[in-house]
C-alpha cells in the first residue's frame, strides 16, 4: 500500500498560512514531506533484506492536492509498474495464480504460481507513527510560521528569491550592478471594534541597476502581490550617476493568532 500523510485537522493555522501566499504554500510543502518522512523511516527498517532494490526504491512522493487538502504518498502503490513493482506482492501478498508464458520456447504454456505470503511494512509503519507525523507536520508548520511571521525581513527575502539577483535589508555592498534593498518604513496595530487584530508592515523594496529592468519592475510586482503584499506605489526616482532606480511600496498584514 501508499501510506497518505495529509494536512487535515490544522484549520486554524492553515488560515496563516493562506495569508502569507505562495510562501505559504511552500512552507506547506516542506511540511508534509516531512511527515511522510516519519513513515518511510520506520517503515525502511521492515522491509526484507532479501528484497533487492525494494528499500532503495521506497521515497516519499511529490505533494499533491484534493479538495483543497493537501498530502503525500509513501511507499508504493497496487498500481505500480516500476522497478520495485514486487514490492507490492510483499505487502499485500499474492494468492496462487497461473502466469501465462509469452515468449521463448515455452509460449503458450501456463505456470502455477504457489503466491506470496504478505510480508507487510508500510502499513505496520504507518499505524505505529501516524500520530508522530502528524505532530511533525503541525510542529515544522508553526516552526516556519513563528520564524517568518515574526521577521518580515526573511519573508520579503523569500518572496523574492525567484528573481536569483541580491536582496539585502538596508544597505547592498556587493559588486552586482543589479540588486534590492529594502526596509520596514511603518508598522503599526489594526484594530477592530478596539481589540488589536494584527499588525500593518509597510516595507519599501528598492531594485538599482545600471540597465532598466522593465521585466524586473513586473516580476517584482508580481511575486509581491502573489505573496499577499498590497501595493501602495511604485515610482522610479532618478539617480545622479543615471543608473535606474525604482522604489516599490507595500503593505504586508500579519494577522494575530487567535487565543
Amino acid at each position: 500500500m501508499s501510506v497518505e500523510i495529509t494536512t487535515e485537522g490544522f484549520d486554524a493555522i492553515l488560515s496563516k498560512i493562506e495569508s502569507m501566499g505562495k510562501s505559504g504554500d511552500r512552507l506547506l510543502n516542506e511540511a508534509v514531506k516531512a511527515g511522510g518522512n516519519v513513515i518511510l523511516q520506520d517503515a525502511l527498517p521492515r522491509v526484507s533484506k532479501r528484497s533487492g532494490k525494494l528499500k532503495d526504491g521506497l521515497k516519499v512522493s511529490g505533494v499533491k492536492k484534493k479538495g483543497g487538502t493537501k498530502y503525500v504518498l509513501v511507499g508504493i502503490t497496487k498500481e505500480d509498474n516500476s522497478e520495485i513493482f514486487y514490492g507490492k506482492f510483499l505487502e499485500f501478498g499474492a494468492s496462487a495464480h497461473k502466469i501465462p508464458i509469452k515468449k521463448g520456447k515455452k509460449k503458450g504454456r501456463v505456470v502455477n504460481h504457489p503466491g506470496v505470503t504478505a510480508k507487510p511494512f508500510l502499513a505496520p509503519a504507518y499505524e505505529s507513527k501516524k500520530d508522530e507525523a502528524k505532530k511533525c507536520n503541525e510542529r515544522n508548520i508553526k516552526k516556519r510560521i513563528g520564524a517568518i511571521m515574526v521577521n518580515i525581513n526573511d519573508l520579503v527575502i523569500e518572496t523574492l528569491k525567484p528573481l536569483k539577483i541580491p536582496v539585502l535589508f538596508q544597505r547592498f555592498d556587493g559588486d552586482e550592478e543589479t540588486y534590492i534593498t529594502f526596509f520596514s518604513y511603518l508598522e503599526q496595530n489594526r484594530y477592530a471594534d478596539d481589540e488589536v487584530v494584527g499588525t500593518e508592515h509597510y516595507i519599501q523594496i528598492d531594485l538599482f541597476s545600471k540597465n532598466k529592468m522593465s521585466y524586473i519592475n513586473k516580476e517584482i510586482e508580481r511575486l509581491l502581490k502573489e505573496n499577499n503584499f498590497i501595493k501602495r506605489s511604485i515610482h522610479e526616482i532618478k539617480e545622479s550617476d543615471c543608473s535606474y532606480h525604482t522604489a516599490f511600496r507595500f503593505l504586508f498584514f500579519t494577522k494575530n493568532e487567535e487565543d
